[in-house]
């Protein structure tokens, strides 16, 4: 064969194979960028299904406030009208007792 196509020849497997271990590192890192991104995606549900359940219990936490608020309300209307209560059956006891 021909000194000039051999060199050629050798030339162009060299390319090829050359071209074959640059094909082959770039598929390496798609694959590797798949899976970063997969990750990546996991981690991004996983972080906005949080938020999700820390915004209903952030509203959660509003009712149980202001549920909190009403029957503090209650219970001080009751000790107030307790007190009011003692204060007659002391004031009745007084009067019937000798």
């Amino acid at each position: 064969m021909n000194q000039l196509i051999e060199s050629h020849l050798e030339y162009l497997a060299e390319a090829v194979e050359n071209m074959t271990r640059m094909l082959e590192s770039a598929h390496a890192r798609i694959d590797e960028q798949k899976r970063e991104k997969a990750e990546m995606q996991l981690a991004i549900g996983a972080r906005n299904r949080k938020i999700s359940i820390l915004e209903e219990n952030l509203a959660e936490l509003d009712k149980v406030r202001e549920e909190n608020r009403r029957l503090q309300a209650k219970q001080s209307q009751a000790a107030e009208h307790a007190a009011k209560l003692l204060a007659h059956v002391r004031e009745l006891q007084g009067k019937f007792t000798p």
